[in-house]
């Protein structure tokens, strides 16, 4: 049977929980009906997972205890299905399966990664979901689970920036120059450039019957701003006040509204001053798997063409727009 892996939205939880200090971590959780064990498995500098220990599974649950990692993927096999859990600075984690309510800050990063990569996102869906974060553990985990050259490039760049000493780093440049194209002269690797993971152009109805551009916003403004916001929330109002003090700070804008019902969309929509765009449940929803979009609200803000910034938080909107006019 095909494993499956943790990551992926809604499907299993890293919820994080304090303990006592000591020298090492823990990895508790709940294993699937008919599952006698656990085995835990830590990754090799190559790309390979080798056996660190074996646990029995009793009353359902298992708990391994083991020694402290720096910023380490360890993969959990539990009959067909395989967790990857990140143990980067954490002293106890607890798979649960309700979904993701808490972690540690790569931990989340570990998760929008994977559901972008099990959503079925490119290269660029990738790196927007990485958010920037190309030295991170998450991104090395991308670059095992998706073969691309422009995202190894990336990884690799920063890692030889960030993590010059870490194996990982030669094992990085070592593909990229698998993947170079013949007759690329020295092979030595190249920064990646903007264009390369500049952004995906969206175009969707405005409540008048118009089509709308993202591309129309974003290259004209110098500073602008993609909502995707759910319409029936109730924060939509504030949202909305978050969204109109941006405008006022000189943000263009460009929101995706969604709501079961488009009459009622339209009625909330009605004298937005910005590009309000309806995204309907039959319509094709291939730019939400494009950015990674997990969860509503969330908001992209471009500066001069290329997206500098990713957040969910509508209250910190003005002050994350601020650090970059």
């Amino acid at each position: 049977m095909k494993k499956q892996h943790l990551i992926v939205a809604g499907a299993i939880a890293i919820a994080l929980s304090s303990c006592n200090r000591h020298d090492g971590w823990r990895l508790e959780g709940y294993a699937p009906d008919g599952v006698k064990s656990a085995v835990i498995q830590s990754p090799t500098t190559y790309g390979g997972w080798y056996g660190v220990d074996t646990v029995e599974v009793k009353d359902g649950r298992y708990a391994f205890n083991l020694p402290r990692a720096n910023s380490a993927i360890y993969r959990v096999d539990l009959g067909d299905r395989t967790f990857y859990v990140p143990a980067d600075s954490t002293e106890t984690i607890t798979l649960t399966a309700d979904g993701i309510r808490t972690g540690s800050a790569e931990a989340l990063l570990f998760n929008a990664v994977d559901s972008a990569i099990t959503a079925g996102a490119d290269a660029k869906g990738i790196l927007l979901a990485l958010d920037g974060n190309y030295s991170s553990t998450a991104a090395y985990y991308a670059t095992r689970a998706f073969t691309n050259r422009t995202l190894l490039r990336a990884v690799a760049n920063r890692y030889k920036e960030e993590r010059p000493s870490d194996p990982r780093t030669a094992i990085l440049f070592a593909e990229v120059q698998k993947l170079a194209p013949q007759g690329s002269g020295t092979g030595q690797t190249q920064v990646i450039v903007a264009d390369e993971i500049s952004y995906y152009d969206i175009e969707l109805m405005d409540r008048n019957g118009e089509m709308q551009k993202l591309s129309d916003v974003v290259e004209n403004s110098p500073l602008a701003i993609l909502a995707y916001v759910d319409f029936t929330d109730e924060t939509t109002q504030a949202i909305t006040r978050a969204l109109g003090d941006a405008q006022s700070a000189g943000a263009a804008i460009y929101e995706i509204g969604f709501n079961p019902n488009q009459y009622l969309w339209a009625d909330s929509a009605n004298g937005l001053p910005w590009v309000c765009v309806y995204q309907s449940e039959a319509a094709d929803k291939a730019h939400i798997s494009q950015y990674a979009v997990g969860s509503f609200p969330t908001f992209f803000i471009f500066r001069n063409g290329e997206i500098v910034e990713r957040l969910n938080d509508y209250t910190k909107l003005s002050e994350t727009l601020g650090k970059h006019k």
